[in-house]
Parts: C-alpha cells; structure tokens; sequence
C-alpha cells in the first residue's frame, strides 16, 4: 500500500518534471531559420524607414 503511494507520487512528480522540461525546450526552440528571421528584420526596418519619411513629408 505505500510502495504504491510512493510509485504514484514519483509518477506524477516524474511528469511535471519531464513536462516542465518540455515546456521550456519547446518555448527556447525556434522555427525559423536565422535568415526567415533576418530577412523578417530586414523588412520591419524598411517598413519603419517608409513610415518614417511619410511622416515627414505630411508634417511639411
């Protein structure tokens, strides 16, 4: 009876460990490459750039 106890609680213990661990692997792991992120940067900054010099030209 507590052999059976104690095998429960390492099980659920040996869950949220694996699953917390998961968790955080998932959450560190990215899926886009470095160039899709790079490209991506690339682009906001462009964007931020057009936006910018509108702003300009319509305060003028």
């Amino acid at each position: 009876m507590i052999e059976d106890q104690e095998n429960k609680m390492r099980a659920i213990l040996n869950e949220v460990y694996f699953g917390k661990a998961r968790q955080i692997v998932g959450e560190l792991r990215s899926v886009e490459s470095t160039t899709e992120i790079k490209s991506r940067d690339e682009l906001v900054d462009d964007i931020k750039r057009a936006v910018a010099s509108k702003k300009g030209k319509d305060e003028v």
